[in-house]
């Protein structure tokens, strides 16, 4: 569970465009991908290869942000 969080509190509105990592709560780096071709289109890819496509963003929690993908990582 630890490698879907972050410590950060990501809104997809402050994400820079391109590629940047992210830290997860088990300390494996993530990279997020977004797309300005594809306006709020973002992926993530991990270390091992595994790759998904966020297909929710933002959806705010009393405890944090959680952005679902497709995928396990």
């Amino acid at each position: 569970m630890l490698r879907h969080m972050a410590q950060d509190r990501l809104l997809t509105g402050t994400f820079p465009a391109g590629s940047f990592p992210v830290v997860t709560g088990a300390g494996e780096e993530v990279v997020i991908t977004t797309s300005p071709a594809t306006l709020g289109h973002l992926a993530i890819t991990s270390r091992t290869g595994a790759a998904g496509n966020v297909v929710q963003v933002d959806n705010e929690a009393f405890n944090g942000v959680i952005h679902v993908i497709d995928i396990v990582l």
